[in-house]
């Protein structure tokens, strides 16, 4: 419930004092998918606003202190950068927050769906965003508003009775997230209906809904804890969990701050742990398989070696007709004294060897593979072995009840020491993210269309194989220098009309060391038939399917504008 509106509401009710009048010192991203907005309060303490848009556990809490790293952080949304804090606010049954700044401007933390932060204008218009800036700029955003169900407690019964006379129907409102419930406050609700002892009696749903949302204000937020799973942030008591798993722990929080605080940090250990598991249950699949397939090579390696006793009686046999053989033969014939039916051997030798390095050619040979075989058997014992280990460490740490972290943690150590894992990056460390629009020339045809050249090898093979996406188009002068030309399709299922196609190979022509000629023929595909040419230098790419166009070279100068 760490992103549930309740929650919101509650954390927004008792962060409002500390953050009204606050001013923003900085907005930077040093953890993927986590803004941290610095700012210092009225009473000039430095504080963190931190806001994780991360898909499985999208959160916001207020760290009392922060220190930004000296490297991989990134500024962001620098419209709001300096301003001051007016008000935090939710609004109803929505999982977001809006925090309203003094220069007209909000900043929307949005904690469904696909999480994100956004600067809105003062007319609704979406200034900037943390994720995705290029696509959401220019939009009006859509706040959902959802007209509250009861101004005051007084009026609230009234109000769900008349609304919802039936109280099935009312159930299936709280169970499609009405009133801001969720799923583990609608099986809260259940459960006291059920306990209650009189589910049928009239009325009863109705008060228990009400008992519940007076509860989501006014009481402790929890968390609850059960071994081998990721705790559970509530701002209300859960009495359902306890009587359904007694061995759960219930501890109280002081504040939601707190709780969020405590609960996000367990939830990113549970994460990590959780991930190094499944690494570890991978990991011994593939060795076990690639054990057995090793272990089956072996067994055919100790199938060949026990020709060692053939070898060794063609030793004995040349030893024993040593006087018949000759330096210069490739072949002899022998009767195999050391068998009963005698039949004849034939032995290959070594013409350019004396008779004395024949035999011990053989010699030599059924001493190898003797020994090889003791080898072998020691190798597949050890395969066998480490099989066995391998399939109980997978069976413990897939098991219930979960293993201890530590054990995880050692497993997982001991992997990485043997190169069978990857060790994680450090803590933090992120790449310093691409611009979403980078320094190529920038055109717009009729008003829409956006085209992208590059200038020169490396901005080529960034703009191909970076920048554009698979259904983007692509454009170069066919058989001459020239640059790479990306006109984007911005997710649109229309196609570009004939004519911004013309203009696109006519700038690609423009581009191109054939500027000056009348006609030029300009291949033109999606970026998907585009690849690197094996072993080529930056911009050097092989088409796999296209057209060509004859246009005339044009300057995008005077014809489009930018």
């Amino acid at each position: 419930m760490i992103n549930n509106y309740h929650t919101l509401y509650r954390w927004s009710v008792e962060q409002q004092p500390i953050l009204r009048g606050a001013r923003i010192l900085e907005i930077f991203c040093q953890n993927r998918d986590i803004l941290s907005v610095g700012i210092v309060t009225a009473q000039r303490e430095q504080r963190l606003l931190e806001i994780s848009v991360q898909s499985q556990m999208p959160f916001v809490v207020l760290r009392p202190s922060y220190q930004r790293k000296k490297k991989n952080a990134v500024d962001l949304l620098p419209e709001i950068a300096g301003c001051h804090i007016m008000e935090v606010k939710t609004r109803p049954y929505n999982r977001m927050l809006e925090i309203i700044m003094d220069n007209h401007r909000s900043m929307v933390i949005e904690l469904f769906g696909r999480p994100n932060v956004y600067v809105i204008g003062d007319d609704t218009i979406i200034l900037d965003a943390f994720k995705e800036p290029s696509r959401r700029r220019e939009q009006i955003y859509d706040f959902r508003d959802e007209e509250p169900l009861f101004h005051n407690q007084e009026s609230f019964q009234n109000a769900l009775v008349n609304r919802f006379p039936d109280p099935e129907r009312l159930q299936n409102y709280l169970s499609s997230g009405g009133l801001g419930f969720n799923k583990t406050l609608y099986l809260e609700f259940m459960g006291r209906l059920a306990s209650s002892g009189e589910a049928t009696a009239s009325g009863i749903a109705y008060r228990i809904t009400q008992e519940m949302t007076e509860a989501l204000r006014f009481s402790a937020p929890r968390i609850y804890r059960k071994n081998g799973e990721p705790p559970l942030f509530s701002v209300i008591p859960l009495k359902h969990i306890l009587e359904i798993a007694p061995e759960t722990t219930e501890a109280i929080c002081i504040t939601v701050n707190e709780g969020l605080i405590t609960v996000t940090a367990e939830k990113q250990k549970y994460e990590v742990i959780r991930k190094r598991t499944q690494d570890i249950i991978k990991t011994c699949k593939t060795r076990i398989r690639k054990n057995e397939l090793l272990m089956r090579a072996l067994e055919e390696d100790v199938r060949r070696a026990e020709r060692h006793t053939v070898y060794e009686t063609m030793a004995h046999l040349l030893s024993a007709h040593f006087g018949e053989i000759r330096k210069g033969m490739t072949v002899i014939t022998l009767k195999n004294s050391f068998e009963p039916d005698g039949h004849p051997v034939e032995i290959a030798l070594n013409p350019e060897k004396s008779p004395q390095e024949n035999i011990a050619t053989y010699y030599a040979r059924s001493k190898k593979f003797r020994q090889s075989i003791s080898k072998i058997h020691n190798r597949l014992r050890e395969l066998d072995a480490e099989n066995r280990v391998l399939s109980d460490i997978s069976a413990r740490v897939a098991g219930r009840p979960a293993p201890a972290p530590g054990y995880v943690e050692k497993i997982y150590q001991d992997f990485v020491r043997r190169k069978w894992l990857a060790p994680d990056r450090e803590p933090g460390a992120m790449k310093k993210p691409e611009p979403d629009t980078p320094e190529f020339r920038e055109y717009l045809i009729e008003n829409r269309w956006r085209l992208f050249v590059g200038q020169n090898d490396e901005k080529n093979d960034a703009l191909t194989f970076r920048f554009a996406k698979k259904d983007d188009y692509w454009f170069h002068a066919r058989g001459v220098p020239g640059s790479h030309v990306v006109l984007k399709k911005d997710n649109r299922s229309e196609k570009p009309s004939r004519s911004v196609i013309e203009t696109a190979a006519a700038i690609a022509a423009f581009f191109s060391k054939a500027r000056t000629s009348g006609l030029v023929p300009v291949i033109f595909t999606q970026r998907k038939y585009v690849r690197k040419a094996k072993h080529g230098r930056a911009g050097q790419v092989v088409i796999e399917r296209e057209d060509v166009l004859m246009v005339e070279p044009r300057d995008p100068e005077k014809v489009i504008l930018l």
